[in-house]
């Protein structure tokens, strides 16, 4: 299968669930070979003759989810393992992970705040009310010395 395109178009997929298979088993074995490149995404789609957003379209068919599930598994691992190399600089990998598999660094803060309408002026008014009370205006306040 290798060298020729496998692509998505309105619904119709141009490879069976066992091609695209025995593709994926193709360029996992051509991955552990020495001198390979680094497993990724957009390199799986380059020897598959395809772009990666028909990789992502075949994900999203039961037929074909195991497959697709199985290799961005196996680019998440060697993106991981990549990060203990020491001839390679961290940097690439841990982007990698963080931008596509959902990693995040033990120091990011993930703030969701949802406030209605009413709980804002709840809040603000509640604020309000805890503030010093320096009466209305026209009254006369007790003298402080």
């Amino acid at each position: 299968m290798v060298g020729n395109a496998i692509f998505y178009k309105k619904g119709e997929f141009a490879v069976t669930p066992d091609e695209l298979d025995e593709a994926v088993a193709v360029w996992l074995a051509l991955q552990e070979e020495p001198g390979a490149p680094h497993a990724t995404w957009p390199g799986l789609a380059f020897h598959l003759g395809c772009s990666t957003r028909s990789l992502l379209n075949y994900g999203k068919n039961p037929l074909f989810q195991e497959a697709i599930s199985r290799v961005k598994t196996y680019i998440e691992m060697k993106a991981a393992e990549s990060c203990f190399d020491p001839k390679l600089r961290a940097a690439g990998p841990i982007f990698n992970l963080k931008a596509n598999h959902g990693y995040k660094d033990g120091s990011q803060l993930e703030v969701n705040i949802n406030i209605g309408w009413n709980d804002a002026l709840k809040q603000a008014k509640d604020q309000r009310e805890g503030a010093i009370d320096v009466g209305q205006p026209g009254e006369s306040q007790p003298r402080i010395d």
